[in-house]
């Protein structure tokens, strides 16, 4: 007897074809999705060469944004979306970690069922 037998019924692997036509589709929208992405790196790569040319690494440790001056410093930009994603973090992980706890932990059958995404 396999492991696949003693998991239950509903977490065991069918594969029927509608499961194999699922998941050949999945396969190609995710691979249809990192194709975009290449190819928007590349034009952006090529669209922005001549700025790194002139400018070098002054485009990302400059702090002075003036486009009609020339002058295009991003660090201001770069330093705000971090300090900005660090303090969301900070915020968003203990109710994170606090629902989750309470979903597995505390929370009785009926709520656990309308709030967590896989049955108990």
């Amino acid at each position: 007897m396999g492991a696949a037998a003693t998991l239950p019924r509903a977490h065991r692997r069918v594969g029927t074809g509608a499961d194999r036509a699922f998941r050949l589709v999945a396969l190609l929208a995710a691979g249809a999705l990192l194709g975009v992405l290449a190819v928007m790196a590349a034009r952006l790569w090529q669209l922005s060469a001549p700025a790194w040319q002139q400018r070098g690494a002054q485009l990302l440790t400059g702090t002075r944004w003036a486009p009609s001056r020339g002058s295009f410093g991003t660090l201001p930009f770069v330093y705000g979306t971090l300090l900005t994603a660090t303090i969301a973090t900070i915020l968003a992980a203990p109710v994170a970690v606090t629902t989750a706890l309470f979903l597995t932990e505390a929370a009785p059958r009926h709520i656990r069922q309308i709030l967590a995404t896989c049955p108990a």
